[in-house]
C-alpha cells in the first residue's frame, strides 16, 4: 500500500479593523501567479464571523452569522487557510 505525505493547511492570521474590507476579500485573494492557493477565509469579530469558502466550481461562497444574531463587533481577525499548489 502506497502512503502519501499530506501537507496540512497553513493558517495566516491578520488583525483588521476596517469592516469594509470584508466585501473585497475574494478579489484580494486571487493568487493565480502564486504557489499557494487559498481555500478558506474566516473573518472573526468578537461576536460574529464571516466565512468564505470555495465551492466545487472554484467560486467563493459567503456565510455571515450576523444575519442570525444582531450584535455589534468589537474587534477583528482575519484567518486565511491555504495550501501549496502541486
Amino acid at each position: 500500500m502506497k502512503t502519501e505525505r499530506i501537507e496540512w493547511p497553513r493558517i495566516l492570521t491578520i488583525y483588521i479593523s476596517d469592516r469594509q474590507i470584508l466585501g473585497e476579500i475574494p478579489e484580494m485573494l486571487n493568487l493565480e501567479n502564486n504557489s499557494y492557493q487559498i481555500f478558506g477565509v474566516i473573518c472573526y469579530y468578537g461576536y460574529h464571523f464571516i466565512a468564505f469558502t470555495k465551492n466545487d466550481e472554484n467560486e467563493w461562497e459567503k456565510y455571515d452569522d450576523s444575519e442570525v444574531s444582531k450584535k455589534d463587533p468589537d474587534w477583528g481577525r482575519l484567518f486565511l487557510a491555504f495550501y501549496k499548489k502541486n
